[in-house]
């Protein structure tokens, strides 16, 4: 059933939830991907990102982006990952990466490489 694209929902106390969710795209560009089959891989990946720019948005708020503020925002991802990690959302993370935009001074980028839990029942 799961490989049709059912979706499993459970009863609980507190209401229904999904217990495994799947999406229905099965190609990128023309081609076969299944990197996206299961929701819950998209669902965890906007539950990290969602952290991130909430902790960033606070970190850079009013800054100015030097070397000290780029820190800041490395170390804050960092710890936005390593929550992560402990919950078992993520189970693997690279050091983030913060830069300055080379066109816009005022936009820091950040570059994340993690990879998200094979099984997740709650975000």
């Amino acid at each position: 059933m799961l490989a049709a694209g059912v979706t499993v929902l459970e009863q609980g106390a507190g209401g229904v939830e999904c217990v495994r969710a799947l999406t229905t795209r099965t190609k990128t560009g023309g081609e076969a991907d299944a990197t996206l089959r299961g929701l819950n891989t998209v669902l965890c990946i906007d539950d990290v990102m969602r952290a991130l720019r909430a902790a960033l948005q606070v970190a850079l708020r009013g800054g100015r982006l030097g070397g000290r503020a780029l820190d800041t925002v490395r170390s804050q991802a960092a710890v936005v990952l390593a929550d992560k990690l402990a919950n078992g959302v993520i189970v693997s993370y690279e050091p983030p990466v913060a830069r300055v935009h080379g066109e816009d001074p005022t936009v820091c980028l950040v570059e994340l490489a993690f990879c998200v839990a094979c099984v997740v029942s709650v975000i």
